[in-house]
């Protein structure tokens, strides 16, 4: 997969200007790029997958930033292992088969192995296609 155009200038943008610091709202990322919420959405989750950035979303949910150290990095995945633990939670409330998880979390540990010091090998241009 690779980051369309447009994509790749939001990943660019986030970078140069939105850390930990200075998260950004989805309403403003959205309204800067002209994009509705759900197009927004979508990019930060392709920008992520691609692991061109690590994105974290603000504590009190103010908006997007970027983890630009190990310990950014541990903030934001802390960040999402307290979102999936309430889904979880959730689905094996609701009485949902949750056995799935062991094998898909196989999948992805195999998918997206964990680089020495959190660090990876890959550049934004890397990630960038012609096509939109």
């Amino acid at each position: 997969m690779k980051l369309s155009s447009q994509e790749k200038a939001m990943a660019e943008y986030l970078e140069k200007y939105h850390d930990i610091n200075n998260p950004i709202s989805m309403t403003n990322l959205s309204e800067l790029f002209g994009i509705s919420k759900r197009m927004t959405r979508r990019a930060i989750e392709r920008i992520i997958i691609t692991q061109t950035l690590v994105i974290g979303i603000d504590v009190n949910n103010k908006g997007y930033w970027v983890a630009n150290s190990p310990t950014d990095i541990e903030v934001a995945n802390n960040l999402s292992k307290s979102r999936l633990r309430k889904t979880l939670k959730r689905l094996a409330a609701n009485k949902g088969d949750i056995k799935w998880i062991y094998n898909y979390l196989k999948e992805l540990e195999n998918k997206y192995p964990k680089y020495h010091n959190n660090q990876l090998t890959m550049s934004i241009d890397d990630q960038v296609s012609e096509v939109q």
